[in-house]
């Protein structure tokens, strides 16, 4: 979001010659030999436009995130530097978590990483007030403030979604109010002041609302989608032939435990001559959280499931489908960046026999 420029400045030096006559000063031409070049012409140096207001607006809000970071790490009371970034609610709620902290006799090591970029920045019509849409990801870790190399909380490497507004007043932009989501998904609202301070450490509770950015859910969506094909493909739906624990395309989207889970019943599979035919599941899996600081990604999947059953190999369909077919069910899978790439870790069912089922996008 910054943009860095090289500026080339070119140095004339002239020397003038001058000499002292009768006590008065006097400003010598100089000699043929002592003449300068003209100088070149140099170009008018460009200059960056003004900052837009969505970019402003985003540029604000990022300073908010690295003050009061910089404040609960090195545990000081609010010394003024908040008023800068912040005003009304949120500038309340940077002190609770200052105060929460000194309380509890911890600072914080990593930080909060914003995702927003500008299409995420939202102007009101006077171009005054903007709402910012992120996904952060908070890295933060709580240690004593007296040891800080006694970790208190660890960091989940958690996202979590924030809604800022930011205003412009007397010039600048300001942050006055974030809002997160509730739990049950029914809203996103200030905090209540009796709870405790969000963003002060590392996310707790059992299921914190998360979100994921649009490039990382889509990349681990398409890992999600490339292992169930292949799962499919080893176990023989789409071609001829017994299971096939062996396929290369398994090793290539999965890692353990689920690697070695879908070789050992392929593996059985085929060691009974047996195969799956008929026609495979259609899927709708999303992202819906991260974890480990965006190394690894979960996936819910609405399933519906496919008209296809276990035969003998030389079978080249089923002889009546499972009992299943047509109904719903919702899978859940950790998708996990490995060896420079995303592979599946674990599958595993939620529910069975829904009556509907449906992805929320």
């Amino acid at each position: 979001m910054t943009t860095r420029f090289r500026l080339a400045l070119l140095v004339a030096v002239v020397v003038i010659a001058a000499a002292c006559t009768s006590g008065a000063s006097q400003v010598v031409a100089p000699t043929p030999s002592d003449r300068v070049s003209p100088l070149p012409s140099v170009p008018p140096v460009a200059t960056s436009a003004p900052a837009t207001p969505r970019q402003a607006a985003l540029d604000a809000y990022e300073r908010y995130l690295s003050t009061t970071v910089d404040a609960m790490s090195e545990g000081r009371a609010d010394d003024g530097q908040l008023t800068a970034v912040a005003s009304d609610q949120a500038l309340e709620h940077a002190r609770r978590r200052l105060r929460a902290n000194r309380e509890d006799d911890v600072v914080v090591s990593g930080g909060l990483v914003p995702s927003a970029t500008t299409a995420d920045v939202e102007i009101d019509g006077d171009g005054s007030v903007a709402t910012v849409s992120d996904c952060v990801l908070n890295d933060l870790e709580q240690v004593a403030a007296d040891d800080p190399d006694r970790v208190i909380t660890e960091r989940t490497g958690w996202r979590q979604p924030v809604t800022a507004t930011v205003e412009q007043r007397d010039g600048e932009w300001i942050v006055s109010n974030l809002k997160v989501p509730l739990r049950d998904g029914s809203g996103s609202v200030p905090p209540p002041p009796d709870d405790p301070p969000f963003l002060r450490g590392p996310a707790q509770g059992p299921a914190p609302p998360s979100c994921v950015p649009d490039d990382l859910a889509q990349q681990a969506v398409a890992a999600y989608e490339a292992f169930r094909e292949a799962y499919d493909t080893a176990l023989g739906l789409g071609r001829t032939g017994p299971a096939d624990p062996d396929l290369p395309a398994l090793a290539a989207t999965a890692v353990d435990p689920q690697l070695s889970a879908a070789r050992e019943f392929a593996s059985e599979l085929a060691a009974e001559g047996k195969a799956f035919r008929g026609e495979p599941s259609s899927r709708d899996p999303w992202a819906i959280s991260t974890l480990d600081s965006d190394e690894s990604v979960f996936v819910y999947d609405c399933v519906t499931v496919g008209a296809n059953a276990m035969v003998d190999a030389n079978l080249d369909a089923p002889a009546s489908p499972n009992s299943d077919a047509g109904t719903y069910r919702l899978d859940a899978a950790d998708v996990v960046h490995r060896g420079g790439k995303w592979r599946v870790a674990s599958v595993s069912v939620i529910e069975e026999r829904l009556n509907e089922c449906t992805s929320p996008e």
